[in-house]
């Protein structure tokens, strides 16, 4: 018998807390009006850095430049005509293939020793489009620590001294409309809006995580103790303020997280 286990729980906070960073580059350079955008995700000492490229020609090679910080004029290499937002040293962090899509996703390592603390990495793609060199703009990463090892930096954890997380205000997903309330004997199943469930609070939202709804079964992490409330051993995948955490287990009820959650 086929037995759903989890729905969906979410973290909100006041609407003034709301601007979160997104890094989107546009692409400059030649031939005017090509796009090719960077976004990194990430920023853990020691950690990696979650890079994806869109944009590209099919199949085409992209090269991420890193550096300490950015400049609006950076280094310039001559021989290829591409000048880069990136100050001096400037080294090339990985060499990457795209789809046929036009878009690649590596994750890249962070540097692991503490003096790099609150300093900034960058990273800049170039790649050949339409008879030129394109850059996209320089994105760029802030490194923090993650005090309580649970996968997120201090600066974007809410309760960065808690693991669980319970220090946030968590509603339940709006399965129903606004105001849906969670009852174990109901099977929660379909997408929900993150938008929804903490406005309907007056809230706005930040996270998102699995909770428990197996009933009174004891399975993956779930028990009649723990239902309706997030479990810390099973399915762990997580948004927090705006991070992805993959966790363990991402496809609870044989979906990820992000797909069935609207943010």
């Amino acid at each position: 018998m086929w037995l759903w286990l989890w729905s969906g729980w979410f973290a909100c906070t006041s609407p003034e807390l709301a601007d979160l960073p997104q890094w989107q580059g546009v692409a400059e350079g030649n031939p005017p009006g090509a796009v090719v955008s960077l976004e990194v995700e990430g920023g853990l000492v020691g950690g990696e850095a979650r890079i994806r490229v869109s944009g590209l020609e099919p199949a085409a090679t992209v090269y991420i430049a890193q550096a300490v910080g950015f400049l609006e004029e950076g280094t310039c290499f001559s021989g290829v005509g591409v000048c880069l937002d990136l100050p001096p040293p400037v080294g090339l962090a990985r060499r990457a293939r795209g789809d046929a899509a036009g878009e690649v996703t590596l994750n890249l390592p962070l540097p692991s020793d503490p003096v790099w603390l609150d300093r900034e990495v960058c990273f800049q793609g170039v790649t050949a489009l339409a008879g030129g060199f394109v850059t996209t703009e320089a994105a760029c990463l802030t490194l923090d620590l993650d005090s309580d090892g649970d996968g997120v930096r201090d600066g974007a954890d809410p309760c960065p001294d808690d693991p669980l997380d319970l220090c946030a205000d968590w509603v339940f997903g709006s399965y129903d409309g606004p105001g849906t309330s969670f009852d174990g004997s109901t099977f929660w199943n379909g997408s929900v809006t993150c938008a929804e469930a903490c406005g309907d609070e007056g809230l706005f939202a930040t996270g998102a995580r699995w909770v428990c709804n197996a009933g009174t079964a004891t399975a993956e992490g779930c028990s009649p103790d723990n239902d309706g409330m997030w479990s810390d051993t099973w399915c762990t995948e997580q948004i927090l303020m705006g991070d992805y955490v993959p966790g363990d287990n991402p496809a609870c009820g044989g979906e990820s997280l992000l797909e069935d959650f609207y943010w």
